[in-house]
């Protein structure tokens, strides 16, 4: 019987079991390393999270902090763990800043092998703001973070009060906070006034109250500069120091006037 010429003859190779072959067992040993690498990294506890340093805290209970911060080490992969490798920074901080609204700023810090190092930057009063017949106190954003009573402490109003406030909302823009005590500094610097009282009108005028009982009438959307320019001018050529106490108000949000009022006899 003669063979077709067209017909081809296949060899069947045998598998080899994946046992014998050599990636397999490069696999399994890559596996056993990353595992051993992996269990030495979240559960041997010679790294685990023992030790918490708060630093910066001035009005802030630094063991709550420290208790917080431990709390937030503590991770579950199928068994507990505190490993400082599985500890994120950045919930940390955020969970402290909800916590703390007096907080302005947060770093934390891992220091190899166990240990947590935790720097904050508390907010600093610059003003109280009154509001539904409460005191706050106010930073230099605005924010409000602490209810107190009231202090001898420039006060802020607003003739648009919403009554209901919360700590940790912005009272105020950041750009009204530095009008208002760029011109507390100024009045103090200038002439030696004391501003014991801020009225913002529709962000449209503020109207400073003296330590002397008598008003000054800004415009926050104007040189402010200028206007206490106008109003240290006003002071010295114009209002003898032994009448300043007579004043009922200067105001200087206008060009290059600024008119003032004496009370009248009787007021």
């Amino acid at each position: 019987m003669k063979k077709n010429p067209l017909r081809k003859t296949f060899k069947i190779k045998k598998k080899v079991p994946l046992y014998k072959r050599k990636g397999f067992w490069f696999f399994l040993l890559f596996l056993i390393i990353t595992g051993g690498f992996l269990y030495l990294l979240l559960f041997f506890k010679y790294f685990w999270v023992s030790s918490v340093d708060v630093r910066g805290t001035q009005t802030i209970n630094s063991a709550n902090v420290a208790e917080v911060i431990g709390r937030g080490a503590e991770n579950r992969f199928l068994f507990a763990s505190r490993s400082i490798f599985a500890y994120s920074v950045t919930n940390g901080e955020n969970e402290l800043k909800k916590m703390y609204p007096a907080i302005e700023g947060v770093t934390i810090t891992k220091k190899l092998p166990n240990a947590l190092m935790v720097n904050i930057r508390e907010r600093s009063a610059v003003a109280l703001w009154f509001s539904g017949q409460r005191f706050y106190k106010i930073d230099k954003f605005g924010i409000i973070f602490e209810e107190t009573s009231q202090e001898d402490r420039l006060l802020i109003k607003s003739s648009q009060d919403k009554k209901t406030v919360r700590i940790g909302d912005q009272a105020i823009k950041e750009e009204m906070v530095e009008v208002i005590t760029k011109i507390e500094r100024s009045v103090k610097r200038d002439s030696g006034l004391i501003a014991i009282e801020a009225l913002i009108e529709e962000d449209k005028q503020i109207t400073i109250k003296t330590a002397d009982g008598w008003d000054i009438y800004f415009d926050p959307k104007s040189d402010i500069g200028w206007q206490l320019t106008k109003l240290k001018a006003v002071l010295e050529k114009q209002v003898p120091v032994d009448r300043r106490g007579d004043l009922e108000y200067i105001d200087v949000r206008f060009g290059n006037l600024a008119p003032y009022r004496y009370r009248q006899i009787g007021d």
